[in-house]
Order: C-alpha cells, then structure tokens, then sequence
C-alpha cells in the first residue's frame, strides 16, 4: 500500500473542511421564501364620489366596493396626477392614482393608471380604461379596468386580473 504525502493528507483535511463549511452557511432568505400564490381575480366595481368620508389629504377620491370571484373587498380611490390628450383625441384625459381595496385579509394596494372620457357615448356619458399594478409590500400582480362613468360621477366597472401574495 502507498503511503500518503503531507500534501496528500493537507488537501483531503481541506476539502472535507471546505465541504463540512458549505454545508452548515445558513441557506439564502430567497431559498426559504414560499413560492408566491397567484389568484385569478375579478368582480363587479361600484364607485362614487366620498365628499365628507375622503381621507383629509385627498378630498376628492372615490369610495365603493368589489364583488367577484376571489375578490370582496372595500375600495378607496384617490388621483395624484392627471395631463390632457393628444389634441386627436379631444375629450380624453390620462391620469394616474392609488387605490386600496381592503379584504378580510388586509389590504391590497395598487397603482393605477387610465384614460376617462368626458364625453357621451354608448352606455354612459363617460367611459374609463385603466390597469392596476399590486402595489403591496411583497405582493404582485395586475387588474384590468373597464367601465362607464355616468352624469353623477358613478362609477361601474368590470374588474379581471392576477394578485399574487407571498
């Protein structure tokens, strides 16, 4: 039988520490993460104008409720920005804003951007196009929005899209 060099025996000391190392680091947080849950949501939106029950720092939102599939909740709107169209598209303004719809579960919180019309056209006298990205501390996600606004600021729309939680 062969006798074993210093050497020999210092890289196989080496290699097993190294080894016995790496297997007691700590594992990375992203290893020990669920794996996200994603839910195919959507629903019926009803909205109005909340006047005296808005928030005092946005005296103009919107305040309503969801009903759907995999989505109950409250709603609270508020805009933070809004510019005018292209002038071949008059009547047509885009804008961006949050909203936080409030579930048994906590809050889902998303930004959303759209163009309303201010002008009549089939089904009501405006009409609203937007999307919503989840917005949430570690959620993902987003909605598409369609739906009318009419002479009194009501505002019905059709809900769908993913929400994904952690």
């Amino acid at each position: 039988m062969r006798k074993a060099t210093t050497a020999t025996i210092l890289f196989l000391v080496a290699a097993t520490a190294t080894a016995a190392a790496v297997m007691l680091v700590p594992r990375s947080a992203t290893a020990d993460d669920p794996v996200p849950r994603c839910v195919a949501v959507s629903g019926q939106l009803a909205e109005d104008p909340g006047g005296a029950s808005c928030p005092t720092d946005h005296p103009n939102c919107f305040i309503g409720a969801i009903h759907g599939k995999k989505l109950e909740a409250t709603t609270l709107f508020y805009g933070e920005g809004s510019v005018a169209a292209p002038p071949a598209s008059p009547g047509w303004f885009a804008y961006s804003g949050v909203t936080t719809y409030t579930t048994e579960n906590g809050p889902i919180v998303t930004r959303e951007t759209g163009l309303v019309s201010n002008f009549n056209i089939p089904g009501g006298p405006g009409r609203a196009s937007l999307s919503m990205e989840v917005i949430t501390s570690g959620g993902t996600g987003y909605l598409f929005v369609n739906g009318f606004v009419d002479a009194n600021r009501h505002v019905t729309s059709q809900v769908s899209g993913t929400i994904c939680t952690p």
